[in-house]
């Protein structure tokens, strides 16, 4: 067997291995105490860090998002490398950020019936760079979020957080 072939399938075990492990890494709490698991297929200590540490910042920065948690039926969080073809990269000078998406409950008892979020799954994009921050697109997102600016045309809502550049720190 060849060495190339032997770093071959370390690589493609360790891969698998990476991709078949989830952790239940964080616990976000709501208004009235109640928690939301936190799911990362991240394996890598400094990569779970800075999960923990966006995810925080995420319901800090999102202040409303905490007294929606009781419909939140699932909250996944990994991290992305940015890259020269990402236009995240390129216009916020992200090298890597995380995608945090939240799975909204199909009868939402907190969330207010005229966002119209039931069942969606929002997605918020947080990194540091150049410009640290927090991106949404959909609206139901920007709207939960309850701090950031809402546009109805798909683009990219940013709200600038400065702490997010604790990212690129772990």
């Amino acid at each position: 067997m060849s060495t190339g072939f032997k770093i071959t399938m370390a690589v493609i075990i360790s891969v698998l291995a990476a991709f078949s492990y989830a952790v239940m890494q964080q616990s976000e709490t709501g208004a009235n105490g109640s928690s939301v698991n936190v799911k990362t297929e991240a394996t890598a200590q400094a990569e779970v860090a800075a999960i923990e540490a966006a995810v925080n910042e995420l319901f800090i920065a999102c202040a409303h998002l905490p007294q929606y948690i009781d419909d939140m039926q699932q909250v996944d969080a990994n991290v992305i490398a940015g890259g020269d073809f990402d236009y995240r990269t390129e216009e916020y000078g992200w090298r890597r950020y995380i995608v945090v998406a939240i799975k909204l409950s199909n009868s939402p008892e907190t969330v207010p019936n005229h966002y119209s979020a039931n069942g969606h799954t929002l997605r918020y994009y947080v990194g540091g760079g150049e410009r640290p921050g927090v991106l949404a697109q959909k609206l139901q997102a920007q709207m939960l979020c309850g701090t950031m600016p809402m546009r109805d045309d798909g683009a990219d809502s940013f709200l600038n957080w400065p702490n997010m550049r604790l990212i690129d720190a772990n």
